[in-house]
């Protein structure tokens, strides 16, 4: 198998995978988390410029206000829940390529576990770091934009 499994592969519990199939899957999962952070990354600045947008406007009336209050309240909490959704697909697709790994017929290629694990860091941080960022916003928020 040179670029993708078939579909109806299916892998027996504790086969060894030869090195195409191993190449194959894990080229899948590495894509799947490159997606998933490509749309994290892709959708946290438009809720960045959404909550901008609300903070800086002044309101024409009270109903106005009350629409503002609850952009102000919510679009932080839509930020920590799109990175934290993010967050668990990429680690399921982390533990995926952990596991075929594991499951490899050969070695690898110089591919060491410390590498492996410094390469996982920025999938699995970025989300986590962006949640830091919105609670941070939304308490600041709450103490001083809303009544």
């Amino acid at each position: 198998m040179s670029d993708s499994v078939p579909e109806s592969r299916v892998l027996v519990a504790n086969e060894k995978l030869s090195d195409d199939d191993y190449h194959a899957l894990n080229h899948h999962e590495d894509n799947v988390i490159n997606h998933r952070l490509t749309w994290l990354l892709a959708g946290q600045p438009l809720l960045f410029l959404a909550y901008v947008t609300a903070a800086v406007k002044d309101p024409v009336d009270n109903n106005t206000n009350s629409i503002q209050q609850t952009l102000l309240e919510q679009i932080p909490l839509l930020g920590i829940l799109m990175s934290v959704l993010i967050f668990a697909g990429i680690l399921g697709a982390a533990f995926a390529m952990w596991a075929l790994a594991s499951r490899r017929a050969s070695s690898g290629a110089g591919v060491t576990t410390p590498t492996t694990i410094l390469g996982m860091v920025p999938p699995l941080t970025i989300p986590i770091v962006l949640c830091w960022v919105w609670w941070s916003i939304r308490k600041v928020a709450v103490a001083t934009l809303l009544p």
